[in-house]
């Protein structure tokens, strides 16, 4: 693909590494060509089953197929796999950060941090509220930011589309309610002590989490 070109004045006086990273993302922005885009946007449509623009006189569709259609949803469905594809295949814009979260041992490592925080949400039920050492409240602030950094290197690594599966969608519910809104909105504020009990509760489906680790177990 074309991925443009540069000046001799523009190559020396740009810093190499930002170069080369540029040149990157002008490939991967033209690794489909607008005839790629349209193939993948007609064979995802008849995979959905439906068509993105109805011919006149055409039957009518399903109320479901209709509902999504004036909702905008069957061209955000298209727009979601297209891109689900080009981050599949094209060149990522964090290659670091990619490296990082597709290894197995990082997967790991998050699975090790779940298991250590589940065990001592297990030790802080053991006290009352006013009673609890300041070393599991502590221990829970360090959790909440290493899974909320988790969620923004998946974000950066994947982009937006990353949300768009029901195992992330699980992940950013549990990272974002039980975790942030919890730990860093509703204990400062002071919010009633049995809602907070029972977002905490929720803390444990981090858990839950695990099943994408032996999903890669070789």
């Amino acid at each position: 693909p074309d991925i443009g070109t540069f000046s001799d004045s523009d190559s020396s006086e740009e810093d190499p590494n930002k170069r080369k990273r540029r040149l990157r993302r002008l490939a991967g922005f033209n690794y489909y060509s607008e005839a790629d885009l349209e193939r993948m946007r007609l064979k995802f449509m008849e995979q959905m089953g439906f068509e993105l623009e109805r011919p006149p006189g055409a039957p009518p569709e399903p109320w479901h197929i209709q509902v999504q259609r004036f909702l905008g949803i069957l061209h955000l469905r298209v727009n979601i796999k297209i891109k689900q594809c080009k981050v599949d295949y094209e060149p990522p814009y964090y290659p670091s950060v990619r490296y990082i979260v597709s290894n197995f041992w990082f997967e790991v490592c998050i699975g090790v941090l779940i298991i250590i925080n589940a065990a001592t949400l297990g030790q802080a039920t053991m006290f009352d509220d006013d009673d609890q050492p300041w070393e599991f409240k502590l221990s829970e602030y360090i959790f909440t930011f290493v899974f909320l950094l988790e969620f923004i290197l998946r974000i950066l690594s994947y982009s937006w589309v990353w949300l768009f599966d029901f195992m992330n969608m699980f992940d950013t519910f549990v990272v974002w309610i039980p975790g942030v809104l919890v730990t860093y909105i509703l204990i400062p504020l002071g919010s009633e002590l049995e809602m907070v009990r029972l977002f905490t509760l929720l803390r444990t489906l981090r858990l839950v989490r695990l099943i994408r680790i032996f999903i890669l177990l070789p």
